[in-house]
């Protein structure tokens, strides 16, 4: 089974409260900075949208897929945000471990995310 790391949920959908000792972990398994945990972390959505960018991790990637969504979503995004969320669907259901250290499987973030969306609407 693939790990990846999504931090950004903790911030964007309120599922877990991560606190810094977590975010120490950053990227498992990814180049450090790539899914933009730290900036996630930090509230600075502009850094952690342009790291996700610049290290061009596959754009299937349900970690950034995840966490791009996410970053959407905190700043207003929504229809970019849901369509982040519905590709994660899309692709194999990998475990991810979250802000807080937990793991959950990337639809199961992806579905919450969702209807966290929807019923901010």
């Amino acid at each position: 089974m693939r790990f990846g790391m999504s931090m950004a949920l903790a911030g964007a959908v309120s599922l877990v409260h991560a606190g810094h000792a977590a975010a120490q972990q950053r990227e498992i398994g990814y180049p450090k900075g790539s899914l933009g945990v730290q900036a996630i972390l930090d509230a600075d959505y502009d850094t952690a949208e342009r790291q996700l960018d610049d290290f061009r991790v596959d754009d299937k990637d349900p970690g950034r897929l995840i966490n791009l969504g996410s970053i959407f979503a905190k700043t207003g995004r929504t229809e970019s945000a849901e369509r982040h969320f519905k590709q994660v669907l899309e692709e194999e259901n990998v475990e991810l471990i979250l802000a807080d250290g937990r793991t959950m499987p990337s639809h199961d973030i992806a579905r919450l995310a969702l209807s966290r969306l929807t019923s901010n609407e």
